[in-house]
């Protein structure tokens, strides 16, 4: 009755005609009005749904897909859906006073399951909510106010993403800079600049000096900790020989003359400013000050007498005096090559020699030096290592036929979820059909045998820095991946990808009281796209209703999405 009651009130709302007389056409208008009102139904019987799931990160996950759906069909309520997700994800007022108190260039605290689960639940609240930026805003800052500049720094930085990947650099750009504005030390803005560089260069750069520009502005910037994370972010910004980006390894243009001005600037009054305050301290920093020299003889030569006074002081006895003759990446390029030429000599190769050649792209010395290694889980590892390395890069050159060969000998399941997904979506461009309904078929053979196995990490690391099986399986996370993107050209091999996925979700170990779902829920929408009611029976088959909330949201999602395009058409 309740439904009933509202379907009947929200229709008068939408301003429903009348109905038409008996034996006339409903008028397609008509029709599409009384279809929002039912989709905005099924959407509030889902939001009541969540009041019965275990924990707030649940329903906040629930709330914000819901909202998704809603949006174009009640942005108000969709709004305000999204404000009560995103203040679930908050800590009480006790714990946000501690952190909202923490000042800007503090060192974060290392993530737990539970802060990566209100992460990405903020994340993806964003991600609908970026549709008004003023509205984003509002909730950056909201949750700024009671956990600090470091939430500031990683949404904004997360909203810098998500404007890249939808193509809006001047929007990812704004976001960036209000990143960095809220702490310059932090890590994440670094990637993201790095990230505009592969599409933009020059607006890269612009943002760079600005970085630099609230760097020398920041007290805190060369402090201990912030100074290790500053240094890191301007090596890989500035000194990077290659830096390979998300899956489709984006090679990233060198600095122009603008930032290596700024650089060279920044490095000789920071440090000069270090001596000052700590005499002697220039000693431990003398790697860092001779990256700069490069930058000033070329860009900035009328520093050439400050950085040359910096460098004596800099020295410890017995070091060369001499100045580096070229650019700091040309040395390193010098002794790599030295190295790799004396590790295909020698019997035992240096394993960081073999990780150097996989991130340069030469894959045929790094292969040479692997087979020199004992049979043993090192050499398993770098052989997974350059096998998936090489399988993206030439996907990404369009050679799928060399990708697929290399794809097919990795055994680890998050190596084979990066490849296949992205090779079956090259064959659907190409409509392909044979080609994608292969590789979809072969790649799910591999899962079902494919190690799912944590990667070891280095001592001192916590286990707590990874994932565990609760929180990510990435099989499930494959299979809804190879779905959505078969339907476009196999729709009967799609159903049966997305049967494994639920079989395979609902007996894996995924915590979904946690948050956790496993896949991208945007697959039911592509499945609803084919045939509605199968996609919801289909989601109605997983036994956590969580799951079951969200994959039903994402059908109504296509569903509303589907009715305004008629609506448009209709006008």
């Amino acid at each position: 009755m309740r439904r009933i009651l509202f379907l009947l009130a929200l229709m008068m709302s939408l301003g429903a005609a009348p109905r038409a007389q008996s034996g006339e056409a409903v008028p397609v208008a008509d029709e599409i009005v009384t279809q929002r009102a039912w989709v905005l139904s099924d959407l509030h019987a889902l939001d009541d749904k969540t009041s019965k799931l275990d924990t707030r990160v649940a329903v906040a996950l629930a709330k914000a897909e819901i909202a998704d759906a809603a949006w174009g069909l009640d942005v108000e309520w969709s709004k305000k859906l999204l404000r009560e997700a995103y203040g679930l994800t908050l800590p009480d007022e006790k714990s946000s006073g501690k952190l909202s108190a923490v000042p800007a260039g503090s060192h974060p605290a290392p993530p737990t399951p539970e802060t990566r689960a209100r992460w990405a639940v903020r994340d993806r609240v964003l991600s609908v909510a970026r549709r008004d930026g003023d509205f984003a805003n509002q909730l950056v800052k909201e949750a700024a106010n009671r956990l600090g500049a470091y939430e500031e720094h990683l949404r904004y930085s997360e909203l810098a993403d998500l404007s890249l990947e939808a193509g809006e650099e001047a929007e990812a750009r704004e976001y960036l800079l209000q990143a960095m504005r809220a702490d310059p030390t932090q890590m994440p803005v670094a990637t993201g600049i790095l990230k505009l560089a592969a599409h933009d260069r020059a607006a890269a750069d612009a943002l760079t000096v600005q970085y630099l520009e609230l760097l020398r502005a920041t007290p805190a910037a060369f402090s201990w900790p912030s100074r290790v994370r500053v240094t890191y972010n301007l090596q890989m910004m500035m000194l990077s020989p290659r830096t390979e980006l998300g899956a489709g390894g984006q090679p990233v243009p060198p600095p122009g003359p603008a930032a290596q001005r700024a650089y060279a600037r920044y490095v000789v009054e920071a440090l000069a400013q270090q001596e000052r305050s700590n005499p002697g301290s220039l000693k431990g920093f003398r790697v860092f000050l001779l990256s700069a020299w490069a930058p000033v003889k070329r860009y900035a030569p009328e520093l050439t007498e400050a950085f040359l006074e910096l460098e004596r002081l800099s020295r410890r006895p017995g070091d060369d005096a001499s100045l580096p003759q070229e650019s700091l990446l040309e040395k390193y390029r010098e002794k790599r090559e030295e190295k790799v030429r004396r590790a295909l000599e020698d019997d035992v190769p240096d394993t960081s020699t073999i990780n150097a050649l996989i991130g340069d792209g030469d894959y045929d010395r790094a292969r040479r030096l692997i087979e020199k290694l004992m049979d043993g889980p090192l050499k398993t590892q770098l052989t997974e290592k350059v096998n998936l390395r090489e399988a993206i890069s030439l996907a990404s050159k369009g050679d799928v036929v060399g990708a697929r060969a290399l794809a097919e000998r990795l055994t680890k399941a998050v190596s084979i979820v990066q490849v296949y997904p992205d090779l079956v979506r090259r064959c659907v461009s190409r409509k392909d059909q044979a080609c994608a309904t292969s590789l979809v078929y072969q790649a799910t053979k591999q899962l079902k045998r494919s190690d799912t196995s944590r990667p070891q990490l280095p001592a001192g690391i916590p286990a707590s820095a990874v994932a565990s099986g609760r929180e990510f399986n990435p099989v499930v996370s494959g299979l809804g991946s190879l779905a959505k993107s078969i339907f476009p050209v196999d729709e009967a091999l799609g159903w049966e990808v997305m049967n494994e996925l639920v079989a395979t979700v609902n007996g894996s170990e995924l915590d979904a009281s946690e948050g956790w779902v496993g896949f991208d829920a945007g697959v039911f929408s592509n499945a609803a796209e084919r045939n509605e009611q199968r996609a919801r029976s289909v989601a109605e088959n997983f036994k956590a209703p969580l799951r079951q909330i969200v994959s039903l949201a994402a059908v109504s999602r296509w569903k509303a999405s589907d009715l305004a395009k008629k609506g448009r058409a209709s006008n």
